[in-house]
């Protein structure tokens, strides 16, 4: 749904957009549904929409996969492409960001079920430079499965550091910073596209009451402090890159970023 709020005390609906066959009555149909335990339904989960392109958005749209909208006319969106890739591999597509300076968009599967029964769920790199044709050219490294299998919890992939257009935050385009819930926040070196690298890793101790952690959100800001949030019964933690393949766990009047120039 697209809403004007101009007059912050009326929000006015302008429109809105679903995927074809989603809505009751349509003509169009919706993909097969997949199997149990994978079925996460067909719906948006995360829409991104920045100043550098205010014409577009780009949508997360669960087992429907990325999904990238002209909404240059706010009264009529309409789809420019969409990439579905589950299946083979499981749904529940999350956060696709674009690079603009790159023609690339991050793209995240959130990890829904415990002890990794829905293992690989991944972070992808697509090349946009073509936007009716996105195309997956790398995933980032994934962490030792076997290992986190041990530690329980969720296993994969969930969110990224969104370069929010708001001041104080960071806006990288060479290293991309992750949370893969059980497998702590991880940062990846994206300089060579087709060849990302994981750089630096912090995994807590898991928190007592819980399976496995679960580290689902991180913001950087410019300073390069990282905060992560465990989303059960953990907290946040606030981070400093030392340039020794892990994350020193810092008091929150910590600054400064050592190690890392994006």
């Amino acid at each position: 749904m697209i809403v004007d709020l101009r007059n912050p005390s009326k929000p006015t609906e302008v429109s809105r957009w679903w995927m074809p066959g989603q809505r009751k009555g349509d003509s169009d149909e919706l993909p097969p549904r997949h199997k149990e335990p994978f079925d996460v339904g067909f719906r948006p989960h995360h829409t991104l929409s920045f100043p550098e392109r205010p014409d577009r958005a780009y949508v997360g749209w669960s087992d429907g996969g990325i999904i990238i909208l002209d909404i240059s006319d706010k009264a009529a969106p309409r789809m420019i492409s969409r990439l579905d890739y589950h299946p083979p591999f499981p749904g529940f597509t999350h956060t696709c960001l674009p690079l603009f300076n790159r023609d690339l968009m991050l793209v995240t599967d959130e990890a829904t079920g415990d002890q990794g029964i829905d293992w690989p769920k991944r972070y992808w790199i697509v090349d946009i430079r073509e936007e009716k044709n996105p195309v997956m050219i790398a995933s980032l490294p994934t962490p030792d499965n076997f290992e986190l299998h041990r530690i329980g919890g969720r296993i994969g992939a969930h969110n990224i550091h969104e370069n929010e257009p708001e001041p104080g935050s960071a806006k990288l385009e060479n290293t991309v910073v992750t949370t893969w819930f059980s497998a702590g926040l991880r940062i990846y070196d994206i300089r060579d596209p087709f060849r990302p690298e994981e750089i630096a890793a912090f995994l807590p101790e898991t928190p007592a009451g819980q399976r496995g952690s679960r580290i689902s959100d991180c913001f950087v800001d410019d300073r390069g402090i990282v905060n992560a949030a465990d989303r059960a019964n953990g907290c946040l933690y606030v981070l400093e890159y030392t340039g020794k393949q892990s994350l020193t766990q810092q008091p929150p009047a910590k600054a400064g970023w050592v190690g890392i120039a994006d």
